[in-house]
């Protein structure tokens, strides 16, 4: 989305920033800005524009991170409060926050065995962290239901058997995690919502945290290291630091990680973004022949022959 000038000098108004920079950083999803203060402080505006969250659901994702930092050693950004002490604002039709800029580079790529060993254990302090915290009245966050999140299968007659069979079989790895209490989790671990600085981790970007289960965490988290040459390896590390038990078999596991892939290229086809349209048509091959391979060796590999 575009800012008029008199739009971001109101937004700015709002947080007490006058005479601060924004700039675009991205927009594959919601869309993301800088802003870059007089006084050399930067922050990190996030208008929601594909948000499954509503007003109660991004509360409930401030008051969680709020609670991170105040109970926890880990390194989550800060929730930025208007003048009016709120801490969600409106950009035209669309909900925005604030949240002050984590220093370090962003993980990536660059995933490595420190990285490995740090993310798992501060996969176990969100997790743990979870099971005691309760959210406000005001605020509310949807439980995880279904591989898809109760959205219409969007693809052609030509992918729906490959693809119903993953989505069947990622569900009833679900299904066995239902009779377990659901808890607060992160559900977008990818590298790119990581941050590394001098030996520390930092995570950011909790817009779709919901109530599921720490087993989907992992399932994430693996699904964005499987295009990894040394993702055997690092996985392995993972498991040495991840001190928590899993209720779900390997092959369950392998289950909802294929669910994971299922879920992002059913979504794909539903963003109205024309500059992903020729994305998504080159991507949906490749996505299926991913698909059909775990079918074929109970394994999900994004490593692509």
């Amino acid at each position: 989305m575009r800012f008029s000038p008199d739009k971001k000098e109101g937004l700015l108004r709002e947080y007490g920033l006058e005479g601060s920079k924004i700039r675009f950083l991205s927009g594959s999803f919601n869309h993301t800005y800088t802003i870059q203060s007089p006084t050399g402080r930067k922050f990190a505006l996030r208008v929601n524009t594909h948000s499954e969250h509503d007003e109660l659901g991004l509360q409930a994702e401030i008051e969680w991170v709020q609670a991170l930092r105040h109970d926890t050693d880990l390194i989550v950004p800060s929730p930025i409060a208007l003048k009016d002490g709120r801490f969600t604002t409106k950009l035209g039709k669309y909900a925005a926050v604030v949240y002050d800029w984590l220093d370090g580079k962003d993980v990536g790529n660059d995933a490595g065995s420190q990285v490995m060993a740090e993310l798992a254990k501060a996969m176990k302090v969100l997790h743990t962290h979870s099971k005691t915290f309760r959210l406000s009245p005001n605020a509310a966050l949807p439980t995880l239901n279904d591989t898809l999140w109760g959205a219409p299968y969007r693809l052609g007659e030509a992918e729906r058997e490959v693809f119903s069979e993953v989505v069947n079989r990622s569900n009833a790895a679900l299904d066995k995690l239902k009779a377990f209490a659901p808890i607060l989790i992160h559900f977008d671990l990818h590298f790119y919502n990581l941050k590394y600085l001098n030996g520390q981790l930092a995570i950011f970007d909790f817009d779709d945290c919901q109530f599921a289960w720490p087993e989907m965490d992992v399932a994430i988290s693996f699904y964005n290291l499987r295009g990894h040459p040394l993702h055997k390896e690092l996985e392995a590390v993972f498991w040495d630091h991840y001190d928590s038990d899993m209720r779900v078999s390997s092959s369950e596991l392998e289950s909802l990680i294929a669910g994971r892939q299922a879920l992002l290229l059913n979504w794909f086809h539903a963003n109205t973004n024309k500059k992903m349209a020729d994305r998504v048509r080159a991507y949906t091959p490749k996505a299926m022949n991913r698909l059909s391979r775990f079918l074929e060796t109970g394994v999900f590999s994004a490593i692509d022959p």
